[in-house]
């Protein structure tokens, strides 16, 4: 008996043994596996397009990391229009961007004919109402009748504009939340405000000629207007993925080592720093740093729902409309 079970206790060690060395083994392949990754990826060049000063600063940071820890060369490249940015990607004049809405990817893809993914979430810019610094403002209470009121005539980013502008009071919008509001959608204007229409990135050339404006935080300090002077500020806390700012590739890249090299160490408290020493507020990490995994694969996911959904609507009310010229041929053909 004593002899059995001396086996039994030898056998067990044994064992124990062998899945040790097992796990000792399976972790050197795994950091072997990633040394080899990282040797593959020393030398690359990497592009990134960005959207104004702080997007720079922000990126030629991380750059600053990626050379020292894996070699990898990022640069960056500016633009100074909305539609630009996607048009290289697709083109791969740069290799990603980071500075659009998912809707907006949606619209632009589907209008440009473009096949982009995000792949993860960046940054958040709160948006924001401000009275120009020439014709300052207490609070929204001092907002009179009939004033003009700048806001962003890009869809995507008009839609969130008017959505704000309904939490801060200003007005009153349908209840239907799946559709983009434009301007013709407002159902009361309290102060018969005068809306005027500008393009979004050029924003801030036009608040001069308003009583008010609502745009980006990012976009507001780029005329050295801060978050804590807005009459109102989105809350960052309850911004739907919607409004997020998407890390965006090309899809036939969104698997790729180099990219992913790029956004790891882009979602990091380093970049959370940076982010801060920069745009003081403007710009917010917009990941989660519990399962950043997951967070990714849902921006990815969340998109590729939306896409579902709109071309979906899409096709239903092209069909509608067909409906409708056919009952109107018949009706011509029926008085004649």
């Amino acid at each position: 008996m004593k002899k059995k079970h001396t086996h039994l206790i030898l056998s067990l060690l044994l064992v124990a043994a062998l899945i040790f060395l097992s796990a000792c083994g399976l972790k050197k392949d795994n950091t072997a596996d990633k040394a080899s990754s990282d040797a593959d990826l020393r030398g690359k060049t990497f592009t990134v397009g960005t959207s104004g000063d702080f997007d720079r600063q922000i990126w030629e940071d991380v750059g600053k990391r990626l050379k020292e820890k894996k070699g990898i060369n990022l640069k960056t490249m500016g633009f100074s229009e909305f539609i630009q940015p996607d048009r290289a990607l697709q083109e791969g004049t740069i290799d990603a961007n980071s500075y659009q809405y998912t809707p907006f990817l949606y619209e632009t893809s589907k209008n440009w004919d473009l096949d982009l993914v995000p792949i993860g979430y960046a940054q958040m810019t709160p948006i924001g109402i401000w009275a120009p610094k020439s014709k300052p403002l207490k609070s929204l209470k001092d907002v009179k009748d009939g004033m003009k009121l700048a806001i962003g005539r890009d869809p995507v980013v008009l839609d969130n504009e008017l959505r704000q502008l309904e939490k801060a009071g200003l007005i009153t919008m349908p209840k239907d939340t799946s559709k983009m509001y434009t301007i013709d959608d407002i159902q009361s204007n309290p102060h018969h405000l005068k809306f005027q229409e500008v393009d979004s990135a050029s924003m801030m050339s036009f608040v001069d000629d308003s009583d008010i404006f609502v745009t980006h935080a990012s976009v507001a300090g780029l005329a050295d207007y801060k978050p804590e002077e807005a009459l109102y500020l989105e809350d960052p806390k309850k911004m739907s993925d919607d409004f997020k700012l998407v890390f965006a590739v090309r899809r036939d890249r969104k698997d790729d080592p180099l990219v992913k090299a790029v956004l790891d160490e882009y979602q990091t408290e380093d970049t959370k720093k940076i982010m801060d020493k920069v745009t003081h507020g403007m710009f917010l990490p917009a990941w989660n740093d519990k399962d950043r995994e997951a967070d990714n694969k849902h921006a990815y996911e969340h998109f590729e729902e939306l896409k579902k959904k709109r071309d979906k609507e899409a096709e239903s009310s092209k069909d509608s409309s067909k409906q409708s010229e056919s009952k109107q041929d018949e009706s011509k053909s029926e008085s004649k």
